[in-house]
Formats: structure tokens, C-alpha cells, sequence
């Protein structure tokens, strides 16, 4: 069966084809394909769709590439798509079109970034993959700075800025540096499972059973991170308690680093310690609170060790608190505004 035949991708993009294949296809065609398959459709979004398909197909057949090409590919995660993903050489090019701009912005760098972050975080088949953001401003000038095209640890390149003149040079030239000749199971890689920090729920439920969490599975930081992240955090918490301090400690980490398994983990442990050490784990996220809140209630319920006082404790160690993290912000705001 031809791997490109919609019936075998499960809705998972609008269109897809190898790049030869792309390339000899009737751009109305493609455009009709795109069309079908979209809920929401205007004049504007189909004159994009046009424009991107014509000037990627004279561009790439112009350097005579090979790969596969994706239009509208779903990123599971964020509940959006990717404007076009293209496989070549053993790597995985995210594009971002902004179609007709002639300025690059940070809230289009920080989107085409995020998008290639879900891919190499969560898609099970681009993990040891080279992953390239590219944003491409069509009408934009060639970008002044210089950009550096060096990769992250995890094979993620750095978010390159392009226009519809420089973008296949760009990928040729990345391709030159970190691609090789073995090629991609396509469908492989289009069905690939996606993993985004699944066990959240089951690890909240472990956590508050054993007060620990031996594993944390899908963790972009790893379970090593993990524990000098929780050292850390243990070690401000007992100088705060000798001390009679108060302090904030603020966790980052990119999407699926185990923000939320460490916060929680920390709550858990700190129940051994007794009552004068209990911590409770607050989240601005409402339905993240009610899902763990409901777990951990029915895995008492399994128990047969169910109570009105364990349901009223389960309710006081995840507190939801959108109302305050909304006046951190408007504090935040007002800071900088005086700053």
C-alpha cells in the first residue's frame, strides 16, 4: 500500500507525500486536500496554503532534494499543527510560515520553538533525531544577526529565522552538518506514539502511597536532575524551618521536565516528616487539580481506607489556586512597569 494514501495516517496531517512526489503533484489538488480536511477555512488561510506549496515546490526541485514532506502535521500536546514539517537526511525541520510578514517577532520565534520542542520531547520517533525550528517571515529581509547553528544536547538545533529566499539554503546547510543518509521509516515515524509525561496521575497516586517516586517516566531532565532539583529544594525548606524564614523557590524546565511530579514528590516526602513539616502543593491549573485530587480519592476508595477526614486531607495537600498565581502576575506587571 503507498505509505502516502490518506487512509493509513489516521488524521494525523492534511497532506503528506515524498518530496519528488510533492513536487510533480497539481498544487489545486493540494490545496483541495487541505481544504477537505480543514473545519475552519478562509480566503486568507488558502491564499497561504497556495503560496507556501508554490514556492516550495520550484525551490526544492530547483536543488533537487530528497525526503518526505507534511503539511498541517497535529502535535497531540498542544492541540495545534504544525505548518509543515519536512523529513530529510535524518532530520526532522519544523517550519513556521507566517506568510506575507516582513518582521521576525518573539511571539512567532517562541511558537515555531515550542513546536519543535513538543516534537523532540514527546514524538517517541524524532528522540534521537536531529529537530530544527525554522520561522519563516516570506517578506521579511535576510535576518541581521547572526544565528548560530550549533545544537542543544538532546539534538535540538537553535531556532533559525528565515524568509521564502533563504529558507532552503538554510536547510541545506543544516542538513550538510548534522544529516546523514540513513533514512527515515516514514510511517514509522507519522504513527509514532506520542509520551508527554504520561504518569503524572500515577505518579501523584505513588507519591502520596509510598511518599516517594522512584521513577519519573518520560522526564525530559531525568531522574538524576530530578533529585538535585528535590535536594535542593529539601535544603532551602530545613534552612527556612531552622531558621524561621519564609522563601519562594520557583521551578523551570522546559514542557515535560517534571516540574509538576517534583512539586508533588516534595509534598509526599515531607509527610514522614509530621505535622510541623507538612507542605501542601498548590497549582494554578483547575483541572490538574480536580484529576489528581479525584485519583488519589479513588485509590484510597480501592483500599477500603476511604474517609470523610482522608477525602478533606487529599483536598488540603493539592490546592488549586488560580486566584493567587493571577495576583503574582498583576504584582509581576506592576513591578516591571515601575522598573
Amino acid at each position: 500500500m503507498n505509505k502516502y494514501i490518506f487512509s493509513t495516517q489516521s488524521g494525523k496531517a492534511y497532506y503528506c507525500n515524498s518530496i519528488p512526489g510533492f513536487i510533480k503533484d497539481n498544487s489545486t489538488s493540494i490545496i483541495g486536500q487541505l481544504i477537505r480536511h480543514s473545519f475552519e477555512i478562509n480566503k486568507a488561510q488558502s491564499d497561504a496554503w497556495e503560496n507556501q506549496i508554490n514556492e516550495l515546490q520550484k525551490r526544492l526541485e530547483a536543488c533537487g532534494m530528497e525526503g518526505d514532506i507534511i503539511f498541517e502535521y497535529d502535535i497531540v500536546r498542544l492541540g495545534k499543527r504544525i505548518d509543515i514539517i519536512m523529513l530529510i537526511r535524518h532530520m526532522v525541520f519544523s517550519l513556521e510560515f507566517k506568510n506575507g510578514k516582513n518582521i521576525f517577532t518573539a511571539q512567532d520565534a517562541q511558537q515555531a520553538e515550542d513546536y519543535a520542542i513538543d516534537i523532540k520531547n514527546f514524538h517517541k520517533e524524532s528522540e534521537d533525531l536531529y529537530v530544527c525550528p525554522i520561522l519563516i517571515a516570506t517578506d521579511a529581509p535576510k535576518y541581521k544577526k547572526a544565528q548560530s547553528l550549533d545544537a542543544y544536547p538532546d539534538k535540538q538545533v537553535h531556532l533559525q529565522r528565515e524568509n521564502i529566499e533563504t529558507l532552503i539554503p538554510k536547510v541545506i546547510q543544516l542538513t550538510g552538518l548534522y544529516g546523514d543518509n540513513t533514512q527515515i521509516d516514514f510511517e514509522k515515524w507519522f504513527n509514532s506514539p506520542y509520551r508527554p509525561t504520561p504518569t503524572i496521575i500515577a505518579a501523584a497516586v505513588e507519591a502520596y502511597i509510598a511518599h516517594d517516586i522512584s521513577e519519573i517516566a518520560n522526564s525530559e531532565a531525568g531522574q538524576d536532575d530530578i533529585d538535585v532539583c528535590e535536594g535542593r529544594i529539601n535544603e532551602i525548606i530545613s534552612y527556612a524551618m531552622s531558621n524561621n524564614k519564609k522563601c519562594v523557590c520557583f521551578v523551570t524546565g522546559v514542557p515535560g521536565a517534571g516540574k509538576t511530579l517534583v512539586g508533588l514528590d516534595t509534598v509526599a516526602k515531607n509527610l514522614k516528616r509530621g505535622k510541623s513539616s507538612l507542605s501542601v502543593y498548590l497549582s494554578g491549573n483547575g483541572p490538574l487539580v480536580d484529576v489528581l485530587r479525584e485519583a488519589l480519592k479513588r485509590s484510597e476508595k480501592s483500599k477500603k481506607q476511604y474517609t470523610r477526614e482522608t477525602s478533606a486531607a487529599i483536598d488540603a495537600l493539592i490546592l488549586r489556586v488560580a486566584m493567587l498565581l493571577k495576583g503574582i502576575m498583576q504584582l509581576t506587571i506592576s513591578l516591571r512597569q515601575r522598573i
